[in-house]
C-alpha cells in the first residue's frame, strides 16, 4: 500500500460542494498516481470528516487515473441527496516530469486542436461518466483550470445538467490555430467544420454551465486577450485571488460561490422525476440527431441494423428514464428503513439500560424475565421490526438490480451488433 497522504487544501466541514470536490480531485489524483486504492482514500477522507475538515455528506463513490493521458476524475455522492457531482482535476505537477508533461500536452492541443468529448483523450472519461451514469443520477460536474474545460466537454457530451468550473482553460482557441494554418500544415476547411460541430453541442446544451474567475487569474486575462472560445457564464471574484484553486475556499469566496449558485443554477434542488425528465429528454433529442444523420446518409431510409440500433437505444434511454424517476423514492425508502433499523437497536439498547436501573440491582436475565412478563422481547422489539425492514431493503434493491440487468443486456446487446456490424460502428464514430 502506498504512504501517500491527501493534503487540506484548505477545507472546511461547510466548503460548498463544488469547489470543494475541484479541489479534492487534485489530491485524489496524486492518491491515485501514487498507488491508493479507493478505499485508502476513503479512509483517508473519513479522517479528514472526523477532524471537521471536509464537508461530511460527500461520499467518494468512485475515481479514475487514465496514465496515458493524465486525465483523471473522481465521483462523490451528497449523502444528503443520493446525487452525484464528478470532479475532473486540471493540470497537475505533483506526479513527476513525464505524467505532468501529459497535462501540458493537453493545454496545448486546448490551443491547436479544440478537442471534443468524442476525442480520444477523453475515451477513459467517456467510459467513467457512463458507468457511473448506470448506478446514479448525476447533478453536477466541475473542475479547475484544464479540469475546468474537460468538466465542460464532458458535462455537455453525457448532458449533465449543471456544470460548475474554476478559472477554467477556455474550450480552443480558433485565432491562433488559423494563425498556424499560414505554415500550410493545417486544412482551414477541415478545421472549420470541426470547431463548428463542437460548437453546435455547446449551443444546444440546456443545462446550466457557471464559471467562476478570480480577477487576478493570469489564464483568464491570457485567454481573453487571444479571444478564446468559451460557453457559460462567468462570475468574477473580486478577491485579488490568482489561479490557484484552494483561493476559492475562503469565507469571502465560498459566500460568493454559494449565492450564484443558489441564484442561477438548480444545483442541490433536481431531484427524482425532473432530474430524469432533464437526462431523459437530452438523451432522446440527442438519439434523434443521430437518427436524423442516418436518414441524411442513406438517402430518406434506415437500413435494419441502423433501426435495430435506435430502437434498443431508445429503449435503453426510457428504461433509464424510469429508473431514475422511482429513484429518489427508493433512496429516500431506503434511507428510512435503514433509520428505523439503527433506531430498533438503540430502542432494544436503552430498554435494557432503563430496566437495569429501576429499582433493585438485577442481573441481566432477570432484567430480561421482567421485561417479558410486561410482553417487552427482543423478538417484539428488535428481531421481528429489523427483520421485516430488511426483507423491504432486499426488494428495493431487487428492484433497482432488475432496472440495471435489463439496461445492461440491451448494452451487451447493442455492444455485440457494434462489434459484428463495421459500417454502423463507423458511422456512429463519425457522428
Amino acid at each position: 500500500m502506498s504512504g501517500y497522504e491527501l493534503d487540506n487544501k484548505g477545507f472546511k466541514k461547510d466548503s460548498e460542494m463544488t469547489s470543494a470536490i475541484s479541489a479534492i480531485s487534485y489530491e485524489i489524483e496524486n492518491g491515485l498516481h501514487s498507488g491508493l486504492s479507493i478505499d485508502d482514500i476513503d479512509i483517508q477522507l473519513e479522517y479528514f470528516q472526523s477532524e471537521g475538515i471536509f464537508p461530511p455528506n460527500l461520499k467518494i463513490v468512485d475515481a479514475f487515473y487514465d496514465k496515458k493521458t493524465s486525465l483523471s476524475g473522481v465521483a462523490f455522492k451528497n449523502t444528503d441527496t443520493g446525487m452525484v457531482t464528478v470532479g475532473m482535476a486540471g493540470t497537475n505537477f505533483d506526479n513527476g516530469i513525464f505524467q505532468s508533461s501529459k497535462d501540458l500536452v493537453a493545454d496545448i492541443s486546448i490551443v491547436l486542436n479544440g478537442p471534443t468529448g468524442a476525442d480520444e483523450y477523453f475515451s477513459q472519461g467517456n467510459k467513467f461518466i457512463s458507468n457511473l451514469k448506470k448506478k446514479y443520477p448525476i447533478e453536477a460536474i466541475t473542475g479547475h483550470s484544464k479540469g475546468g474545460r474537460d468538466a465542460v466537454v464532458l458535462g455537455v457530451e453525457h448532458n449533465i445538467p449543471a456544470i460548475v468550473t474554476y478559472n477554467p482553460a477556455p474550450i480552443t482557441n480558433d485565432i491562433l490555430y488559423y494563425m498556424n494554418s499560414f505554415t500550410g500544415n493545417v486544412n482551414i476547411k477541415d478545421r472549420f467544420n470541426s470547431s463548428y460541430e463542437m460548437k453546435k453541442d455547446f449551443f444546444n446544451y440546456k443545462g446550466d454551465i457557471i464559471h467562476f474567475v478570480s480577477n487576478k487569474d493570469q489564464l483568464t486575462g491570457w485567454a481573453d486577450f487571444f479571444k478564446s472560445f468559451y460557453t457559460g457564464d462567468r462570475y468574477v471574484i473580486d478577491n485579488n485571488k490568482d489561479h490557484g484553486i484552494s483561493g476559492f475556499l475562503g469565507e469571502k469566496e465560498q459566500e460568493f460561490i454559494n449565492s450564484h449558485l443558489l441564484k442561477h443554477t438548480k444545483l442541490g434542488t433536481i431531484r427524482g422525476l425532473e432530474m430524469s425528465q432533464i437526462v431523459t429528454g437530452q438523451e432522446l433529442k440527442k438519439l434523434f440527431d443521430i437518427k436524423n444523420k442516418f436518414l441524411q446518409n442513406n438517402n430518406g431510409s434506415l437500413s435494419s441494423s441502423q433501426e435495430i440500433f435506435l430502437d434498443a437505444s431508445e429503449a435503453i434511454i426510457l428504461t433509464k428514464g424510469i429508473k431514475g424517476t422511482i429513484e429518489m423514492d427508493i433512496y429516500n425508502l431506503q434511507t428510512m428503513y435503514r433509520q428505523s433499523i439503527e433506531k430498533s437497536n438503540q430502542l432494544w439498547k436503552d430498554t435494557i439500560s432503563k430496566a437495569s436501573n429501576i429499582g433493585s440491582k438485577l442481573s441481566y436475565n432477570e432484567v430480561l424475565e421482567s421485561l417479558e412478563k410486561g410482553n417487552v422481547t427482543n423478538d417484539t422489539l428488535l428481531t421481528k421490526p429489523v427483520g421485516k425492514y430488511e426483507k423491504i431493503l432486499k426488494k428495493l434493491h431487487a428492484i433497482q438490480e432488475k432496472y440495471n440487468d435489463f439496461i445492461k443486456n440491451i448494452n451487451d446487446a447493442i455492444e455485440t451488433q457494434l462489434s459484428t456490424d463495421q459500417d454502423l460502428a463507423r458511422q456512429l464514430r463519425g457522428m
